[in-house]
């Protein structure tokens, strides 16, 4: 049902790591991309590790990079031609 490249669980393109390949930080992070609602557990431990004001701030990170993500791919935003890409090749 889902191409090749698309992960079935988070409908996210790979290569992404699975979940349970992640850390705890990195598998909230899986969840709340994947499922943007939070379990209590998963709420609870997140506060308790960044505390109130870190996790605000990390979410709204987090959001700004989603959506900054959705604007790339909906634009089919590319580099220029000739401009050699900054990050390395997966």
């Amino acid at each position: 049902m889902y191409p090749e490249d698309v992960d079935p669980e988070s409908g996210c393109r790979l290569p992404l790591p699975r979940r349970e390949h992640l850390d705890d930080a990195g598998q909230r992070t899986y969840d709340s991309l994947a499922d943007p609602e939070v379990a209590p557990a998963t709420f609870a431990r997140s506060m308790r590790h960044f505390g109130r004001r870190a996790l605000v701030d990390l979410v709204a990170l987090m959001g700004n990079y989603a959506g900054t993500a959705a604007l790339l791919t909906a634009f089919d935003m590319q580099l220029d031609p000739g401009q050699p890409p900054l990050l390395p090749q997966l």
